[in-house]
């Protein structure tokens, strides 16, 4: 098995469980807020794939890059705790905005998580899709698939 397979085939599962795990709360969503119309929920499950996807590999490169399950885990949780909680989802742009600082907007803004949450949003409440917001989930998906690639790749070759 080639090397190139393995990190591919190790994203994809982790991408597939990560859709796998979101779609108890996708369907709760759906039965609260409304069901939207197929290409819309295809769009939705692509793009919750493209996350997990692009997490997978994040994952990978920290466990690539680090030693110890100590270090990896604290890494991970930095990470995804900057992922979480400096991202827009709990409280859209629209709302902060008349509260932060313009940096600070567009520190969140610039947040991978806020790219998907925004994507997501504007596809349940039926407001404007932004085409930044799907072109940094593929900017980040594309960066962290050849991150993840080099940084297993340069770990395997020592």
């Amino acid at each position: 098995m080639k090397r190139l397979d393995f990190i591919l085939g190790r994203a994809l599962a982790g991408a597939f469980q990560g859709l796998v795990y979101s779609l108890p709360l996708l369907i709760t969503t759906f039965l609260l807020v409304g069901t939207p119309n197929t290409l819309e929920i295809l769009l939705i499950l692509f793009f919750i794939f493209i996350f997990s996807l692009s997490t997978t590999c994040l994952a990978m490169i920290i466990a690539s890059t680090l030693r110890g399950s100590r270090n990896f885990t604290l890494a991970r949780s930095i990470i995804y705790l900057w992922l979480m909680f400096g991202s827009t989802i709990f409280y859209p742009v629209d709302l902060i905005s008349n509260y932060f600082p313009s940096y600070i907007i567009f520190i969140l803004q610039l947040n991978p998580m806020s790219f998907a949450v925004n994507f997501f949003r504007a596809i349940l409440f039926q407001t404007t899709i932004y085409i930044r917001d799907i072109i940094g989930i593929i900017v980040f998906m594309v960066l962290m698939i050849f991150l993840g690639i080099f940084a297993y790749d340069r770990s395997t070759n020592k």
